[in-house]
């Protein structure tokens, strides 16, 4: 995986979660564009339960920590599951971390490192990412309400993130538009 240096400019630049699986999906695409795999940590998924509480159960046994860490933080944005591991968040501390990373990313969009970035990530990741371009700011309380149960948050997707004609940043879906037609 590659670091984006200043004297480097990239006409496509593919992004990709830490998570080993999501770099494995995008690899492909970075090698047929010919361009580089960066990891940005920012886009990794919702941490939300406690490792001693999660960890080495199944999904069935987890269901009643997820519906109460959703039904609680459908109350409070800011509640965080109890217990010792840090990297556990809140939905405003995910909100900030995404904040941060489509920061950078329209920074490489900006000053011209990059004219087009496609983003692997899971789908919570890119539905707060559109909500937050798109100035939803009620977007945590429907997320708590549909909970992971929401049918349109797939497992790992990719989206394109470039500017528009008016300099704004902008999230287009792979279902909204052909990302690739050169490719064909």
């Amino acid at each position: 995986m590659n670091e984006i240096s200043s004297t480097t400019t990239h006409p496509r630049l593919v992004v990709a979660t830490p998570r080993i699986r999501t770099q494995q999906t995008a690899e492909p695409l970075a090698r047929g564009l010919e361009t580089d795999l960066v990891v940005l940590p920012g886009l990794r998924d919702l941490n939300y339960l406690q490792p001693d509480k999660a960890n080495g159960t199944t999904r069935k046994e987890r269901n009643p920590l997820c519906a109460e860490w959703w039904r609680r933080s459908a109350e409070n944005d800011d509640y965080v599951d109890s217990g010792s591991d840090d990297t556990v968040e809140s939905l405003n501390q995910f909100r900030a971390r995404i904040c941060t990373s489509l920061g950078v990313l329209a920074a490489l969009l900006r000053n011209g490192y990059v004219n087009q970035i496609i983003a692997y990530a899971h789908g919570g990741v890119i539905a707060a990412a559109a909500n937050i371009i798109q100035g939803n700011e009620n977007w945590t309380n429907e997320w708590c309400r549909l909970g992971r149960s929401n049918p349109h948050l797939r497992n790992t997707q990719a989206v394109r993130f470039s500017l528009g004609t008016d300099g704004e940043f902008a999230l287009m879906n792979k279902a909204d538009l052909d990302l690739f037609p050169d490719l064909s």
